[in-house]
């Protein structure tokens, strides 16, 4: 009998356990305990730009072992993620999409949902590192978060997250979380600050969004 391949992560504090490589997370020790287990289980398969009209939401359920959260993304059937109370377990299947836009979805509202669920203060924000301290740059979906953060990190100022910014209260200060090392930026920020994005992986498929590597070692204007 073959032996399960278990894979983990640091991201926003917390250690992931995914039966799958998650490769824009960064890996830690597998002897390090464990904050939420994930569970992908789904074949890849290329969907058409119609998802996008598709429903997506949220609810709760009850099962026998406790309540859970359910989220669908591009219509209920489609994309299923379940979060249980205490926001330790997440499972997801799916019919048809690719791993990468599954992934995309579980480290945006997913993780964001399991983290509040955990007991965690999250803005919908992007997080710079200024000197010793920390800066939040928040706003409505649109407003320029992330492009302001990419300029930012040109002027050398190192991401620590984007999207969302998880913050632990600790004394007297408050603690900004590192996410993991990607940033989501529209073709013309790109084109403005980057240059061409053609070679650039897009978050979802029926979306022009991109997402930069910030780890990328030969590029000079992006930091983490």
């Amino acid at each position: 009998m073959a032996i399960a391949e278990f894979f983990k992560y640091t991201v926003y504090g917390l250690t992931l356990q995914t039966n799958r490589s998650l490769p824009s997370l960064i890996p830690v020790s597998a002897n390090k305990p464990v904050d939420v287990w994930v569970e992908l289980n789904g074949e890849s398969q290329q969907s058409s730009t119609d998802v996008e009209n598709l429903s997506s939401g949220i609810k709760a359920i009850s099962k026998a072992d406790g309540t859970y959260f359910h989220l669908w993304f591009r219509g209920d059937g489609q994309l299923d993620f379940e979060i249980d109370a205490e926001g330790c377990h997440i499972s997801a299947t799916w019919v048809v999409l690719i791993i990468e836009e599954v992934i995309a979805l579980l480290l945006g509202q997913v993780l964001g949902c399991a983290l509040r669920l955990q007991g965690n203060l999250c803005l919908h924000a992007c997080v710079l590192k200024m000197g010793e301290q920390a800066i939040a740059i928040v706003g409505e979906s649109g407003a320029g978060k992330s492009t302001t953060a990419a300029a930012l990190a040109k002027l050398g100022h190192a991401i620590l997250s984007d999207d969302i910014a998880v913050l632990n209260e600790c004394d007297q200060h408050w603690l900004a979380q590192p996410g993991y090392p990607r940033l989501r930026l529209w073709p013309k920020s790109i084109q403005a600050l980057y240059g061409q994005e053609d070679n650039l992986a897009r978050i979802l498929s029926f979306s022009e969004k991109r997402f930069i590597d910030l780890k990328d070692n030969n590029s000079e204007t992006t930091a983490w």
